[in-house]
């Protein structure tokens, strides 16, 4: 449990993070998973950036 806490996916009440529900689809050790959960939502951020790029501000949503 401090391994999974020193990760980021357990909270100071030991509850799962998002980045913690993120890790359990990942069927490897804690810090792999990791390493792959933040792979996946930098490359998913990156995609959002690039698409955001190429609209007009008047056609974006806003995200609250």
């Amino acid at each position: 449990m401090e391994q999974l806490y020193s990760l980021g996916a357990l909270d100071e009440e030991g509850l799962l993070t998002k980045l913690g529900r993120k890790m359990a689809e990942f069927p490897l050790q804690p810090p792999l998973s990791k390493m792959g959960t933040t792979y996946f939502i930098d490359q998913e951020r990156s995609k959002l950036k690039q698409t955001r790029r190429g609209q007009s501000f008047s056609s974006l949503k806003v995200i609250t």
